[in-house]
């Protein structure tokens, strides 16, 4: 028979042994002794941090035969003893009156109409009938609606629990009938602190190193912690060090972020992409390695902010001094625009040619964004992001009386965020006319020479599958379009999509999906931009329109009857 998985064998079986959810647990607990029990409780949490394991405590501790029993203070125990026969059944799984739903599997309305059914049936062993519906958020509505006279009037013998991950899509009428209770997510030090007593019990000796990169990963899920334990013994043995752990996980060693930070504080980008390679070379996932740097520059930020929160960050002390070291060679405003370039790199990975590019790409930009201008070297034009500062305006030209104002240019968006309504491109609005037609444009945007225009459109280039990222999150199907079509060029604030059919042209060219493309690259290059769409191989319209006016031939009858008429002549 196979041994238990860790996270099986270790589940809690009494509320005591429950952590970090002391809030629920004492609520229960005190509802239990007061006699005060719902008919319906709804726990909801992100996964793996004990919604099914309380639901399975709170069966145990209504239907324990020992429960009734009389202490000498005249109160009555309200925690499981796990040594009647009822608990027993219940931990081994194997009590017909708790029963567990997966609604994933379970959730249609004819499952909803048969469980209707059976709950009439009073229960066979137990006091209550107890029904655990794991992942409750995907019965569908018209089951709910089905559940809905049951939740609010079941049988006196039957208690619900719904258990699920994603509370909003469960309708206000079941939560209304329902003990909401939220389930936070472990904190570094409970998970670390389960690891240590989890090896301590199993003989496993693990490093601390090991351990906090362990907790780290789970990402507060005590499930997934000893799973990944569970995983590690399985790697290294009965002795866990922090190099095997990482080595298990595909993470990047310490001494390699320390280096490809100090190439980034020292501007290096000879360092900094041979740093980058070299991991991916040695098996490193580029994508865990940029986030590695960004949790490294997050402590960093930190520390700078308040030197005091050295304290609160779970780093060992060798890793807490060489972050101080570090500190004197960053400014604030540094670390806050590269924290915000890796971070928004982290979505390009997945459309990324080259599984670093998108890494080696950040670094760069990140170093453009550090280095300070001086007047024998100026910066380098850098295309900013969303969250970055906008281009620099040239001075406004006297106003003129006759000719309205110039319309007020885009504000700088964060990224978190959607555009400004009164920002955002309409489709109704025209792109702005030529510096030869309008130099009152000059006031919104500076001169842009064939280089610079170049170098702008090269970065809309590099940045395109972020547009798409962009627009994506709006809309699937305007993305899809999208993928269709490639950027030819950019004139002044136009940018000219190449599609492959005229459908996509003209689908792209309605005013709502015209108005999201062109807000989506706005965010993307930092201000205003429109686009036009023209499809390969036609003609241009100039150009049609060119051919259809050549000379009529002057044999041709009409011709000649309207040159008797107005006693004209064909010109040239």
């Amino acid at each position: 028979m196979p041994s238990q998985t860790l996270y099986r064998k270790y589940r809690p079986q009494t509320f005591g042994q429950v952590r970090a959810q002391e809030r629920v647990t004492k609520t229960l607990l005190n509802a239990l002794a007061a006699g005060r029990i719902g008919h319906a409780y709804l726990f909801t949490g992100p996964r793996g941090v004990g919604k099914t394991s309380i639901a399975r405590l709170l069966a145990k501790a209504v239907n324990c035969l020992h429960t009734d029993d009389t202490r000498p203070d005249g109160t009555h125990p309200v925690e499981p003893d796990n040594s009647c026969a009822i608990c027993q059944q219940i931990a081994e799984g194997r009590c017909l009156d708790v029963i567990e739903i997966d609604a994933a599997s379970n959730g249609r309305v004819d499952d909803a109409r048969d469980l209707r059914d059976q709950i009439n049936y009073s229960p066979n062993e137990a006091r209550y009938k107890f029904y655990i519906i794991d992942e409750a958020h995907q019965i569908t509505k018209d089951a709910f609606d089905a559940l809905l006279k049951t939740f609010e009037e079941p049988p006196e013998h039957v208690i619900f629990v719904l258990a699920t991950t994603d509370p909003s899509k469960v309708p206000a009428t079941i939560l209304s009938r329902c003990q909401r209770f939220d389930l936070r997510r472990h904190s570094m030090a409970d998970l670390r602190a389960g690891l240590a007593a989890v090896c301590a019990q199993e003989n496993v000796a693990a490093e601390a190193g090991a351990l906090d990169l362990l907790a780290r990963a789970a990402e507060g899920s005590s499930r997934d912690s000893l799973s990944l334990l569970d995983q590690a013994i399985a790697f290294c043995g009965r002795t866990i060090p922090e190099a095997g752990v990482r080595t298990m996980l595909g993470m990047a060693s310490a001494e390699t972020i320390d280096r490809l930070a100090q190439a980034l504080v020292a501007r290096d980008a000879q360092a900094g992409l041979g740093v980058i390679n070299d991991a991916v070379d040695a098996g490193i996932e580029p994508r865990g390695l940029n986030r590695e740097l960004v949790e490294h520059l997050r402590y960093l930020l930190l520390m700078k902010v308040n030197g005091a929160a050295a304290t609160t960050i779970d780093q060992p002390a060798e890793e807490l001094e060489l972050l101080g070291r570090e500190l004197g060679d960053v400014q604030l405003d540094q670390l806050v625009r590269q924290i915000r370039i890796f971070s928004q790199a982290d979505a390009a990975f997945r459309f990324a040619a080259q599984g670093q590019l998108p890494l080696e790409l950040a670094f760069l930009d990140a170093i453009h964004l550090s280095a300070t201008p001086t007047a024998a070297q100026p910066a380098p034009t850098v295309l900013p992001l969303a969250a970055s500062s906008p281009p620099p305006r040239a001075a406004a030209p006297p106003p003129r009386p006759a000719q309205s104002p110039p319309p007020r240019p885009l504000p700088p968006v964060d990224d978190g965020g959607a555009l400004p309504e009164e920002a955002e491109p309409t489709a109704s609005s025209s792109p702005p006319e030529r510096e030869s037609e309008q130099p009152e444009n000059d006031a919104i945007m500076p001169a842009m020479g064939p280089s610079a225009a170049d170098e702008e459109f090269q970065g809309i280039l590099e940045r395109w599958p972020r547009v798409l990222e962009v627009v994506r999150q709006q809309d699937r199907t305007v993305e899809a379009l999208l993928r269709s079509c490639a950027p030819q060029g950019l004139s002044g604030s136009t940018l000219t999509l190449l599609c492959d059919a005229q459908f996509h042209a003209k689908t792209l060219e309605q005013p709502d999906k015209k108005r999201l493309v062109e807000g989506a690259i706005s965010r993307v290059a930092g201000r205003p931009c429109y686009v036009t769409c023209v499809v390969r191989g036609k003609k241009a319209p100039a150009a049609e329109s060119a051919e259809g006016a050549q000379r009529p031939p002057e044999d041709d009858p009409l011709v000649r009857a309207a040159l008797r008429m107005l006693n004209a002549r064909v010109l040239d």
